[in-house]
């Protein structure tokens, strides 16, 4: 048995152009969506790490630093409902000896304390002016930046509308190449929505504090997309 030239590249091709099954009397497309806007919403992970001989006073130290943190926050108006611990870990710092051939153990040089901690900016015209304030007075860790919205619901609904749109305006092309006349919609499925991702910024803290007394920032616009999948039924 073997599969002919032209059914190999219909496969090979199945993803990019509407998929006709002869057979089932269907055909089926696919449709993206994609909206943007300004985002009012800036979620940033940020950390204390501290250092010490023993852990109690690693921790003591991370817990001063962090009080700085806390401080800055107030004094910005953060609501605590926009702050949440991510994490707390105490560490110890293992010494392996490199040149072991008196078969020295691993011994503990001391302990290392994190501390991070996730909040959203809503004053978006503050932002850098509050990261800068944060490095100064405690955080010495960033992890990440993202930008969003408060009310992602109705950027969405947009977005799958758009979808459906461009897989309707695309089915009457298809099917007029293809010579063949649309009938029922059969099914419809949504092939997943894309809201925005983290945009990762990992630096030193006390760079970015030396380098502008106000860190800054490009809020741009944030998208979200949307993929729907139609089936008609080929009208005969």
């Amino acid at each position: 048995h073997r599969f002919t030239p032209v059914l190999a590249v219909a496969l090979f091709l199945a993803p990019a152009i509407p998929e006709v099954g002869h057979e089932q009397g269907t055909v089926s497309i696919s449709g993206r969506g994609e909206v943007s806007a300004p985002p009012d919403l800036a979620p940033i992970t940020m950390g204390v790490v501290s250092q010490a001989e023993t852990a109690a006073e690693a921790l003591s130290q991370n817990n001063a630093q962090l009080s700085g943190v806390f401080a800055v926050l107030d004094r910005a108006e953060i609501a605590e409902l926009d702050r949440q611990t991510n994490g707390l870990s105490v560490q110890p710092n293992w010494v392996y000896p490199r040149d072991n051939s008196d078969k020295t153990p691993p011994y503990i040089a001391g302990y290392t304390v994190s501390n991070t901690l996730r909040v959203k900016i809503r004053d978006l015209d503050r932002l850098g002016e509050i990261m800068d304030a944060l490095v100064r007075d405690g955080a010495n860790q960033f992890q990440g930046l993202s930008f969003g919205v408060t009310d992602p619901a109705p950027l969405l609904a947009q977005a799958r509308k758009a979808a459906a749109a461009d897989a309707l305006a695309k089915a009457p092309l298809y099917a007029d190449a293809l010579g063949i006349g649309l009938g029922d919609v059969k099914s419809v499925s949504e092939n997943g929505s894309v809201a925005p991702q983290p945009m990762m910024m990992r630096a030193e803290a006390m760079i970015m504090a030396e380098a502008a007394p106000s860190v800054p920032v490009a809020t741009g616009q944030v998208s979200f997309s949307s993929m729907v999948h139609i089936t008609w039924a080929i009208d005969q």
